[in-house]
């Protein structure tokens, strides 16, 4: 089966204002990618929780995280937004969004970006060998 044009798994949520609602999908390697680079010291904060858990990662987990992540890093996390929205000019915006709609929106991109056959696990074994890599190459 190609994947030339298909359309991978999103999902609408409703934001607090009452208009239309957000389109998100999952993170792919190269968002997370460009996310770490752009944002480097607090994805690895974010890293080292996420790898203490990385076999028993639950909807909770991806949660906390998440709550974290907006309470800590706010362009980490807008900047998570924009790529899980495809909405890259609206990172202003993002960053004045309600609490509550960004947190709702980190953890729909957590819960899509995860989702796989291979369980969380498998994701954060490749996360954490994007790292290493991203590590080795801006240690130079």
């Amino acid at each position: 089966m190609s994947l030339k044009g298909r359309q991978f798994l999103s999902k609408s949520v409703p934001l607090s204002d009452g208009g239309d609602d957000a389109i998100v999908r999952g993170l792919s390697l190269t968002d997370i990618s460009q996310i770490v680079l752009a944002n480097r010291a607090e994805a690895i904060d974010i890293f080292s929780t996420i790898m203490s858990k990385k076999n028993n990662m639950t909807p909770a987990d991806i949660a906390g995280i998440a709550d974290n992540m907006l309470l800590m890093t706010p362009n980490l996390t807008a900047t998570i937004i924009a790529a899980g929205t495809g909405d890259i000019d609206a990172y202003a915006d993002i960053l004045k969004m309600p609490f509550g709609d960004q947190l709702m929106l980190v953890h729909e991109i957590g819960e899509l970006t995860f989702k796989t056959n291979g369980g969380s696990g498998k994701v954060w074994e490749i996360v954490a060998k994007m790292l290493q890599g991203a590590n080795g190459f801006l240690a130079k």
